[in-house]
């Protein structure tokens, strides 16, 4: 088994901490860069609200579905997600930093890979899609339990 060692600085582990305890804010933001370039992201004024969190949740999953075929091939397929899962059981922040990294690289579209990389692993998405063992589940459902973040 290779270990992957990943060295994140502090400013990006706040970042992920910050969105692993604000439920919406990871999909607000999600919703913020969806589509965009960054040159039209840099030129658009905000001129109407945020949908509800559960309108960018269905957003959302219409994204996913249009990926899922790349996720699978990319992530699952020729990242090993399931190891890699198990190789960071431990520590949230150093998984979703990896996934965020190879999600900028595959991802036809701007989109900000850091809070797709937060809410794939939080909803469990990519545990379901690449059919990680139940250990693998576990774990994310303990860590869940102690650190419940969606009041819902």
């Amino acid at each position: 088994m290779v270990v992957l060692f990943i060295t994140m600085d502090k400013d990006k582990i706040a970042e992920i901490q910050q969105y692993l305890a604000d439920y919406d804010k990871r999909y607000q933001d999600w919703y913020t860069t969806y589509g965009q370039s960054p040159e039209s992201s840099q030129a658009t004024e905000q001129v109407s609200a945020i949908p509800s969190t559960d309108g960018i949740k269905k957003l959302f999953a219409r994204f996913y579905e249009s990926i899922e075929n790349v996720l699978q091939q990319k992530i699952c397929g020729d990242w090993c997600y399931c190891e890699k899962k198990s190789e960071f059981q431990q520590n949230r922040e150093q998984i979703i930093a990896a996934i965020a990294d190879v999600l900028s690289v595959i991802l036809p579209m701007p989109v900000n890979s850091l809070t797709t990389a937060v809410i794939l692993h939080e909803e469990r998405l990519l545990d379901k899609l690449c059919a990680c063992p139940k250990e693998t589940e576990e774990v994310a459902n303990n860590e869940r339990e102690s650190e419940q973040t969606d009041p819902r």
